[in-house]
């Protein structure tokens, strides 16, 4: 009865967030442009491929609407473990857009920084030519000091959007501010380029460690061009060359796609890679604590963190988790963490005007955690 009662609750504020959307109409402008940082504009040529790829989104639009509104009872459970409205607000809007698609419940929430912050990624010109990257996608090089950053890194004009202007992997609200902070030990799970890696470097400061974890062989000669145009903050980065997961040492293949390789089950005839979970990693490095973790690991976030259990109880790291690769994200791994008594605090943020860089964050309540983990040792 309880949990019907809840379900009912949330389809009620789900249709609210649903209504209040199709009231205010459309906008054009969102649609049209969504994808023109990641891919860039469509040449008259491709408008036919184009169009061929409106029809198959269309498709998966249709099954994606009826599996939301199918797991309703799921994402109500989910829904209320957030701990501010703005984040159940995000997670309903979020919902309307799977149910509605992106005209009638256009994303992102606050459209106008978003906008005007879009605008000012696409002007910046980039130092030199880009190289390949992987996945088909090219890497210029960017100096990130007009953006606060004393950096410069080969990254994408959608990088400079989504780490810098944004703030992808940063949360501020009232009350409540999960960032690299000077002196963090910090996981970067999913390295890919190491722009990421660089970034949480400088903040983290000279006596500040970040370890970044990623399998792929695609960007790894961007990676190391990055930390060669940054020595000083290379000196305070790692790379470990392996897959995340919740369990150590399995044997898995690589799917390359640039940014987004993912692994999967080994294929015999393609290069394998070892995996890790996070607890063995901060075992193996010696790590004196763990201050901060960020997940894009393509789907594998929530395996991830059940082979982090032991890290999290230890040091109660803040983290920023990547929550839209599979649908049920926002509601799965925000159960997960409240399953393990940790007293997290969990927030929801959107950052694009498409259906990707949802980011789970989530801190330590005030009080909770051992005096160990709630220091901040800065030696």
């Amino acid at each position: 009865m309880r949990a019907a009662a809840e379900t009912r609750r949330f389809a009620r504020s789900l249709c609210a967030e649903v209504m209040r959307d199709v009231r205010g109409g459309v906008a054009p402008r969102r649609v049209e442009r969504r994808n023109e940082l990641r891919f860039g504009r469509r040449p008259v040529s491709g408008r036919l491929r184009a169009l061929r790829g409106r029809l198959r989104r269309a498709g998966g639009g249709v099954a994606t609407a009826r599996s939301t509104i199918r797991d309703l009872g799921r994402y109500a459970h989910g829904w209320t473990l957030y701990a501010d409205d703005r984040s159940r607000r995000v997670y309903l809007r979020l919902l309307a857009h799977r149910i509605l698609g992106p005209r009638w419940a256009p994303l992102p929430l606050d459209a106008a920084a978003y906008w005007a912050a879009y605008d000012r990624a696409c002007r910046e010109q980039p130092a030199d030519a880009a190289r390949h990257g992987g996945g088909g996608f090219d890497v210029p090089t960017y100096d990130l000091r007009p953006f606060g950053f004393d950096v410069t890194a080969r990254i994408r004009a959608g990088g400079l959007l989504a780490y810098c202007l944004l703030g992808q992997y940063e949360l501020h609200r009232p009350g409540v501010d999960i960032a690299v902070e000077d002196g963090d030990v910090v996981i970067d799970g999913g390295a890919a380029w190491g722009d990421t890696a660089l970034l949480f470097a400088e903040r983290a400061g000279a006596s500040g460690h970040v370890v970044s974890v990623d399998p792929s062989e695609d960007g790894r000669a961007v990676f190391e061009e990055n930390m060669a145009l940054n020595p000083a903050l290379a000196t305070r980065i790692e790379l470990v060359e392996s897959a995340l997961l919740d369990v150590s040492g399995r044997r898995l293949a690589i799917e390359r796609r640039g940014p987004a390789s993912r692994v999967v089950e080994a294929d015999p005839g393609g290069s394998l890679v070892e995996s890790i979970t996070i607890d063995d990693l901060a075992d193996a490095r010696g790590l004196p604590r763990v201050d901060f973790v960020k997940l894009d690991v393509e789907g594998s976030e929530l395996a991830v963190l059940r082979g982090a259990a032991r890290t999290l109880a230890a040091f109660r790291p803040k983290l920023a988790i990547s929550a839209y690769h599979r649908p049920r994200d926002i509601a799965d791994l925000a159960a997960y963490l409240r399953s393990l008594g940790l007293g997290y605090r969990l927030y929801l943020e959107h950052f694009t005007d498409h259906t990707e860089e949802t980011v789970l964050f989530a801190i330590p309540g005030r009080t909770g955690g051992p005096p160990e983990a709630r220091r901040r040792r800065r030696d």
